[in-house]
């Protein structure tokens, strides 16, 4: 017997390219809270990196996502790029919001 439902590879190929530039945006997100406290100068292009490639990340994604649903395709390799995007720029996000907290309680002492 034949399987009448066809699979199809659409939408894959943004999928695995949101999957890619996710990873590298949560590394950059993590590089940007490390190496913040010993140089902003260092720090702060590695919080744009990750925001910029995580925002593209999502873009991807849901674009992948859309592809991938017309044509009955996978969509995990889309999820996991989606999310792993979205915790990229929150992490960068908080680290901000922290770092001005903590810029705020020194400048009242």
């Amino acid at each position: 017997m034949e399987n009448s439902i066809k699979k199809s590879s659409s939408g894959q190929v943004l999928s695995v390219l949101s999957f890619i530039l996710s990873t590298i945006a949560i590394i950059s997100a993590g590089l940007c809270c490390v190496t913040t406290f010993i140089s902003p100068i260092i720090g702060i292009p590695f919080g744009l990196l990750a925001v910029f490639l995580g925002f593209v990340s999502v873009i991807s994604a849901t674009i992948g996502m859309s592809q991938a649903r017309k044509s009955n395709s996978s969509l995990l390799i889309s999820q996991i790029g989606l999310w792993v995007g979205i915790i990229a720029v929150a992490i960068v996000v908080v680290f901000i919001l922290v770092i001005f907290y903590w810029m705020g309680t020194q400048m009242l002492r």
